[in-house]
């Protein structure tokens, strides 16, 4: 059968701790219809930017339903904001788009590292 042990049902005494069916949670899904007295937590996320000298380096998401608690120089942002991203005048700007002879040099150089591989 490849199973370890029998299972067992869930007396929930808490005395057969580390035994197959001892612990463990189930989720039931039911139909909106059924669930009544259930009610649900919405929340969304704001978004903080860490800024050094004027760029972006790092960002986190946290729900907007609990305290934050991030130190004062995580700048509320957009959720788009992106590590890379400049900041000045309180005003979060993306990184120019790459252009034709950076993304070649940037090829050639991957095309160089694989070949060091080999």
């Amino acid at each position: 059968m490849g199973r370890r042990g029998s299972p067992r049902p869930n007396k929930g005494d808490g005395g057969a701790q580390n035994k197959p069916g001892s612990s463990g949670v189930v989720i039931v899904r039911v139909p909106a219809a059924y669930a009544q007295n259930v009610q649900e937590t919405f929340h969304g996320w704001d978004s903080f930017a860490l800024v050094n000298d004027g760029v972006v380096t790092e960002v986190t998401k946290v729900p907007d339903n609990e305290p934050h608690t991030l130190d004062a120089e995580w700048l509320p942002c957009a959720a788009e904001v992106q590590p890379g991203w400049s900041h000045a005048d309180g005003e979060f700007t993306p990184p120019p788009a790459p252009t034709r002879d950076d993304l070649i040099a940037e090829l050639k150089e991957r095309i160089k590292d694989l070949q060091k591989d080999k």
